[in-house]
């Protein structure tokens, strides 16, 4: 068992060789410029009329772009299949670009990546580092495409769960293997093919998930229909044959038995009434005539007869279809970031002359919603607006992680603003755009800490105590922007709360609560530095105060645990 154990897990690093681009450069560590990490070929086997997803991660201090080139060697003609570099995303989200319709042959993909917002690049094509791959599509075999996952996701938190699960009406299979990129062991494999497989992951890192997909199809066949009407047309042929002959044998009875009369009316009549004999020949021959017609139509009949069966004879010959049940496999690689598998290697953008001590984190974009604060954008099952929705944010504060596009869609990882989960899904493009935050100030807050700090630049300027949501009512993770602000508002019957600075519709900075005489409830202030309110981040009135007329609309706001 050891050893088959051992020889599946050489077996798949070996094939790792085969699919797997490395771009890991000792130089990122020293100049901070983002380099292609992974690049891996979905799918194993393509053939012509097919497409292929490639997985691309890079190492990088800040927000990336990408943009792929993809090149048949037959007519060494590249083209740009991302049309230009995307938009900005986090380096820990993988980006999944799918190519058109292949033919065969040998291609090349090229994977440009750029520091987003960087005046000047490396290059003076307009990226600063790239990777290369090679990649081969088959001559079309006539089976049709290859099984495809559906709406994977490729970003994880430890202790998510990873499935694979039947959707859209597909009935597959699945078994899997986990291998980890970064310390090169097998993690885990699992032989037994099921209609649903999954995996949580323990720990931060990069992994690779093969997935082998079988499915039983039944497949048209075409095949001759049984000859057991064979006897019956021979039957058939006999008795239209039998048939003539018996009417071949009434006709001739019939025409000896005129003539018998015929001789016999002769041998009594006068021979010298001419007009007689002439008028009984007249006669004779109007019979004959008449047996001649009786014959035409029983011969017709029979012609009839064999047309007939010659007609049941054609049918018998035809053919008829049959589906036979085929076995169809396909071997599928995902590329699995959890957590921030380079957390190590990428540290905040800062300041050479502070970064020593600076813990401040420079957003230096952010996509967001492309519509006002208060509106509702939904995120879809899949790229069309009659899909289901399944989930929602509010407008151009809260950031938006792009994974992929899809058509005139992106598919998106951002907070379900209803469940504060992370959600998956696609919104129409024309419904998100990228903006660049304010520079001149930041603002960290530490759940776990229960602590606001605000920056100015590299430099720490403010700390505050605060108070954020209970366990029930929490305050969401992610990095937000600071919107409008007011100067009170009402809560219940009985509170007012002072000063408030918004950063995510309804969640809010704002002073701890006070009664409508404008007291304040001490019972709450005393709870500044533990969880309290229902997903607001509460704050003592003076600090509040400082915020509310010294912290710019735009400046960005990150919440960790």
């Amino acid at each position: 068992m050891k050893n088959s154990v051992k020889k599946m897990t050489k077996l798949f690093i070996m094939s790792l060789a085969i699919i797997l681009a490395n771009g890991t450069n000792k130089a990122y560590a020293q100049s901070g410029i983002p380099q292609v990490d992974r690049i891996v070929a979905e799918y194993a086997g393509v053939r012509e009329g097919d497409t292929q997803t490639f997985d691309i991660l890079s190492k990088s201090p800040c927000n990336v772009q990408y943009r792929v080139w993809l090149c048949n060697k037959k007519d060494n003609v590249w083209q740009d299949i991302t049309k230009g570099f995307t938009p900005p995303m986090q380096p820990k989200s993988i980006y999944s670009v799918t190519t058109p319709k292949l033919k065969e042959g040998q291609y090349t993909i090229s994977v440009w990546v750029k520091r987003y917002g960087a005046s000047k690049t490396v290059d003076k094509r307009g990226f600063d580092s790239y990777l290369a791959t090679n990649m081969n599509c088959l001559k079309d075999d006539g089976k049709g495409s290859y099984l495809s996952i559906d709406n994977f996701t490729h970003n994880y938190e430890v202790g998510q769960t990873i499935s694979i699960s039947n959707k859209n009406g597909k009935d597959y299979l699945y078994n899997y293997n986990v291998y980890d990129l970064i310390n090169r062991r097998n993690v885990v494999t699992s032989e037994a093919y099921r209609d649903e497989v999954s995996w949580k992951p323990g720990k931060e890192g990069l992994y690779l998930l093969k997935v082998n997909i079988k499915s039983i199809e039944k497949i048209p066949v075409v095949v001759q229909k049984s000859d057991e009407m064979k006897d019956n047309v021979d039957d058939n042929k006999e008795d239209s044959k039998n048939n003539v002959i018996k009417n071949n044998d009434n006709i001739n009875k019939e025409i000896i038995k005129d003539n018998k009369e015929e001789n016999k009316d002769k041998s009594l009549k006068n021979e010298n009434d001419k007009k007689d004999v002439d008028s009984e020949k007249q006669v004779e021959d109007k019979d004959i005539i008449n047996n001649k017609d009786n014959v035409i139509p029983k011969y017709k009949e029979n012609n009839d007869d064999k047309k007939d069966n010659k007609q049941e004879l054609g049918e018998n010959k035809k053919e008829e279809i049959q589906y036979k049940e085929v076995e169809k496999n396909t071997t599928a690689f995902k590329l699995i970031a959890v957590g921030n598998p380079y957390r190590e290697l990428i540290k905040p953008t800062v300041t050479p002359s502070t970064s020593r001590h600076s813990n401040a984190i420079h957003v230096k974009s952010l996509v967001v919603g492309n519509a006002s604060e208060g509106q509702i954008i939904y995120i879809k099952s899949s790229p069309s607006q009659g899909a289901s929705n399944i989930g929602y944010f509010y407008g151009s504060l809260q950031g938006i992680d792009i994974l992929k596009t899809v058509g005139n869609y992106y598919y998106i990882e951002t907070k379900d603003y209803k469940s504060l989960n992370n959600v998956r899904g696609y919104v129409l493009k024309s419904q998100l755009k990228t903006v660049t935050p304010n520079q001149t100030y930041s603002i960290t807050v530490k759940l776990g800490q229960q602590k606001v700090y605000i920056y100015k630049g590299d430099s720490l300027i403010k700390t505050f105590t605060c108070s954020t949501g209970m366990d029930s009512t929490p305050t969401p993770t992610g990095v937000y922007l600071v919107g409008t602000r007011g100067s009170l508002f009402y809560s219940g019957s009985s509170v007012i709360c002072y000063n408030w600075v918004r950063w995510n519709n309804n969640f809010l900075f704002h002073s701890v609560l006070y009664d409508r005489n404008g007291n304040l409830i001490l019972s709450e202030y005393k709870k500044l530095g533990q969880k309290a309110s229902h997903g607001c981040i509460r704050l003592p009135l003076g600090d509040v105060r400082w915020i509310y007329d010294n912290i710019p609309s735009g400046t960005p706001v990150i919440i960790q645990r």
